[in-house]
C-alpha cells in the first residue's frame, strides 16, 4: 500500500472510531460535523417538502428496440447508453461490438465500431460515458482499452491502460480526462469463506497509471463442491454485501453496502466525507431464503445446470442481513442516487434515495423495477429493460421535478 492509500485507511479508521467531533451543525433534517478532517453528514429525513418530490412517470418518453424487424433496432447485451447535448442517444450494443446512434425521437442514425482490434473496434464493449468537452469514451474490457470519439462519433484516439490489474472496469472520467478504474482481485478460498478486495486506481488520458487511490472489500466467496463431489467452482455468500462506486466531477463515491453509508473520496483518494442515513430493516427471513432458492432453481435451463444450482444453494452460506443498497449512480448535475436492495419476490417500482452533492438527503424516487439505470440527467432517466422473453429495450423516462 502506498503512502496515499495508507493515509486514506488511517483517516477512514479515525472517521469510523470518532464520536461527535467539533463543528456539529444541524437543522433538524440533517446533521453535519467534522471528525479528523472528515466531514460527516447524517440525514434524518428528506428535504423535499410534501408535494415537491421528484418522480419518474410511466410510460417512457422514448423507447429503442424491437423483437423483430430492422436489425439496427434489435439490441443484444446492451452495456451502456448516454445522451448527447443535442438529444441523440448513443447505445453500447455489446452483442455486435458497436456504438449505435439514435436521434431524439429514437430513429436510427448510424453506427461505429464492430468486432476487432483496429481503431474504433472492440473485443468486449462494456460501457460508454460522457468524456471531456463534447466527446464520449467507450471501454473495451478485453483489450483494456479506452476509445474516444468526437460528438459526430468520429474516432479520435485510443489508449490502453498501463498496469491495468486483473479484471479492471472503468467507472467514469474526471473533467481533466483522467479515469477511475476498479479492479477486483479474486483469491481462491480455502475451506472457509474468504473476503475479497478490490483496488481503485486513477489513470491519465493516455492510459498512464497515476496512482492506486483506495482499496475496499468487495464480496465474500466460498468453495463449492460439484454434484460429483469435486471442488468445481466458487460461490458468493448469498445476500452478502458488495461494493458499488461512481465518479462525480470533483470526487468519487464508494459504498460497501454493509450499512447505510457512502464514502466520498477526493480525486487522489483522500477520504473527505461520510454520508449516513437510516433505512428499512434488513433482516433476512426464512421466507426470503425460500423464495430466493425457488427462483434460482426455476432459472435452471437443463438437468445439469439444475444439479449445479442445487449444489450451490445447499452449500452457500446466507448472510443474516441484506445489503443496504444495490446500485449507485451520480447524475449529470452531481446528485447521488442509491437504489434500495429488493427482497426476493418483491415486485413493483424500486425505491431510489437521492442525496445532493453535499450529502444531504433530498428524498425518495420510484423507478420502474426492470430498468437497469445507465444515466440520469436533469430531466430524464436512461437505462435498459428486458421483457419476459429477454428482449432488450433502451428506454428513457421523464424525470419530473415540481
Amino acid at each position: 500500500m502506498n503512502f496515499r492509500a495508507l493515509r486514506t485507511a488511517v483517516l477512514l479508521f479515525a472517521g469510523m472510531a470518532a464520536g461527535c467531533g467539533a463543528g456539529d451543525a444541524g437543522r433538524g433534517d440533517v446533521v453535519m460535523r467534522d471528525s479528523a478532517g472528515i466531514q460527516i453528514v447524517e440525514a434524518r429525513r428528506g428535504l423535499w417538502p410534501e408535494g415537491r418530490e421528484w418522480r419518474v412517470p410511466s410510460p417512457p418518453r422514448l423507447e429503442i428496440g424491437v423483437v423483430e424487424g430492422d436489425p439496427a433496432y434489435q439490441l443484444f447485451r446492451v452495456t451502456g447508453a448516454t445522451r448527447l447535448k443535442d438529444g441523440r442517444i448513443v447505445v453500447a450494443n455489446g452483442g455486435s461490438s458497436q456504438l449505435r446512434v439514435f436521434d431524439a425521437d429514437g430513429r436510427f442514425l448510424g453506427e461505429v465500431g464492430g468486432p476487432g482490434e483496429g481503431p474504433g473496434e472492440f473485443r468486449a464493449l462494456v460501457g460508454v460515458w460522457p468524456y471531456r468537452g463534447d466527446s464520449i469514451a467507450a471501454w473495451d474490457g478485453r483489450l483494456r482499452r479506452i476509445t474516444v470519439f468526437d460528438r459526430e462519433l468520429q474516432f479520435v484516439r485510443s489508449a490502453r491502460l498501463e498496469r491495468p490489474g486483473f479484471n479492471p472496469i472503468v467507472l467514469g472520467a474526471f473533467p481533466d480526462g483522467s479515469v477511475v478504474t476498479f479492479d477486483e482481485q479474486l483469491e481462491l478460498p480455502d475451506a472457509s469463506p474468504r473476503e475479497q478486495y478490490g483496488t481503485f486506481a486513477r489513470h491519465g488520458p493516455e492510459g498512464e497509471f497515476l496512482d492506486s487511490i483506495a482499496r475496499y472489500p468487495t464480496f465474500t466467496t466460498v468453495p463449492i463442491q460439484g454434484p460429483d463431489g469435486t471442488n468445481l467452482f466458487i460461490s458468493v455468500v448469498t445476500f452478502g454485501p458488495h461494493t458499488v462506486a461512481a465518479v462525480a466531477p470533483a470526487n468519487f463515491v464508494v459504498g460497501t453496502a454493509r450499512d447505510y453509508e457512502l464514502r466520498v473520496h477526493s480525486r487522489d483518494g483522500l477520504l473527505v466525507r461520510l454520508i449516513r442515513w437510516h433505512g428499512p430493516d434488513r433482516t433476512v427471513r426464512d421466507a426470503d431464503v425460500a423464495k430466493y432458492r425457488e427462483e434460482r432453481l426455476e432459472s435452471a435451463r437443463n438437468v445439469d445446470e439444475l444439479r449445479r444450482v442445487r449444489a450451490e444453494i445447499e452449500q452457500t452460506p446466507v448472510a443474516p442481513e441484506f445489503p443496504a443498497y444495490r446500485m449507485l449512480v451520480v447524475d449529470r448535475t452531481g446528485n447521488l442516487w442509491v437504489e434500495s436492495y429488493p427482497r426476493p419476490g418483491e415486485n413493483g417500482r424500486r425505491r431510489w434515495t437521492v442525496f445532493d452533492a453535499a450529502g444531504r438527503m433530498l428524498g425518495d424516487v420510484a423507478i420502474p423495477e426492470r430498468l437497469w439505470v445507465f444515466e440520469i440527467g436533469d430531466d430524464y432517466v436512461l437505462g435498459v429493460e428486458r421483457d419476459e422473453l429477454g428482449v432488450e429495450y433502451v428506454r428513457m423516462y421523464a424525470l419530473v421535478k415540481p
